[in-house]
């Protein structure tokens, strides 16, 4: 004989195509970043690169390898992209 459930059985209803993508710019494609006119940093881990964004033109890419191979890589691009002075204490030249 087999002992009958006590604890009930949860169902969650989930319907299929109702899920929404968060409204990030890490999670939008680059037609998206364009129409938005993205400035900023944004991951792309679909191509796992950093991507520089100004005005919705992306004007600079980042290897994901890069920045292991050099932890300067992001600032150096900050430092030409913006025309910025390097921080004291880099060595960035």
């Amino acid at each position: 004989m087999t002992k009958r459930r006590t604890t009930p059985i949860i169902r969650h209803n989930a319907e299929t195509g109702k899920s929404k993508r968060p409204d990030h710019p890490d999670f939008w494609d680059t037609l998206e970043c364009k129409k938005n006119k993205l400035t900023g940093i944004r991951r792309n881990v679909m191509v796992m690169q950093w991507e520089f964004w100004i005005l919705g033109n992306c004007e600079r890419t980042v290897s994901f390898a890069e920045v292991q191979r050099d932890k300067n890589a992001l600032t150096k691009v900050h430092v030409e992209l913006f025309c910025l002075e390097p921080p004291e204490g880099t060595f960035l030249r």
